[in-house]
């Protein structure tokens, strides 16, 4: 399945992968989101668990991040209510393990924490820092590498990357770093 988020309509699109890439809406898709207000809930990034059968959904001006699991079928099932995270949410990534999932909050410039729950797939707060990129970085992005032991955080209004060592243990982040994109670094 490819999931994709509509955030100025209030939906988000499931399709099923055919033969030779092609795709095809999944049954009743697209979905309402939260109720359908684009100025209240809107789904933004989207995070596929390694494993498939659960992906998790930002809400940008909800402040929320919401698991759902789906089946063979692709019928999706909402697994608890929205847990609230930092200001404005744009990205989320999981680990490679599945273990520990990353929000990206725009609008206070800091990165959260989850553990998975292997069993329900929902999610707990670990821990919630800072990039390094500055007073007002405006994070776009957030990518776990393939290894599973770093986190990347686009600090988009700061012209940064700040990169964050994982906890293989707890899934808490240590930052390494910020690199500007123009050159200039600072080593934390």
């Amino acid at each position: 399945f490819v999931f994709v988020s509509d955030a100025y309509d209030a939906m988000f699109s499931e399709f099923t992968v055919g033969s030779g890439g092609t795709l095809t809406a999944a049954n009743g898709s697209p979905f309402v989101f939260q109720g359908g207000n684009p100025a209240i809930n809107s789904p933004y990034g989207i995070a596929v668990s390694p494993g498939g059968g659960y992906l998790y959904i930002t809400d940008a001006p909800g402040n929320t991040v919401t698991a759902y699991a789906y089946d063979s079928a692709g019928t999706l099932t909402e697994l608890a209510t929205p847990l609230p995270v930092g200001t404005t949410p744009e990205s989320v990534a999981i680990d490679p393990s599945g273990r520990f999932l990353y929000v990206a909050n725009s609008g206070d410039g800091s990165v959260m924490a989850f553990a998975v729950d292997p069993n329900a797939h929902t999610l707990t707060m670990i821990a919630t820092v800072a990039t390094g990129g500055g007073p007002s970085p405006t994070i776009t992005a957030v990518a776990v590498d393939p290894s599973g032991q770093y986190v990347y955080v686009a600090n988009g209004d700061d012209g940064s990357v700040s990169a964050f060592r994982i906890n293989q243990a707890s899934g808490a982040l240590t930052e390494i770093g910020t690199l500007k994109t123009g050159g200039a670094s600072s080593q934390a």
